[in-house]
């Protein structure tokens, strides 16, 4: 976790945001914004929030994946996957494992191996 130092004390940081680029869609699609102990990945479109998928850290190397939700319009069209996308890269970048409690993360964890790596 990041720690902010100030005047050689440290405090609790505000919540971050985090932008990811991925090859597949454009880094305005997928925002990850997170605090110390909780985060969510969204997918937005036109300025809307159209799917999340919300996580818990325990300790410092798993991230528990809870909750899932998607626009009733979009459904079966593949975006519940671009949340999930974003947070196993940021998973692979800090050497991290997930735990898929959601079952629709269970369900793509299970269906496609490229998401293994990360998998707890």
């Amino acid at each position: 976790m990041i720690k902010a130092v100030q005047n050689g004390k440290y405090r609790k940081p505000k919540p971050i945001i985090v932008h990811h680029f991925l090859s597949s869609f454009t880094s305005t699609d997928i925002e990850i914004v997170q605090s110390e102990t909780k985060g969510a990945a969204y997918y937005s479109s036109d300025g809307k929030r159209l799917a999340e998928m919300s996580y818990s850290f325990a300790g410092t190397q798993l991230i528990i994946i809870d909750q899932t939700d998607v626009n009733q319009s979009l459904k079966g069209k593949g975006v519940g996957k671009r949340p999930l996308t974003a947070i196993a890269d940021k998973a692979r970048l800090e050497s991290i494992k997930i735990l898929p409690l959601c079952p629709f993360a269970k369900s793509i964890f299970d269906e496609d191996e490229s998401f293994r790596d990360v998998l707890r």
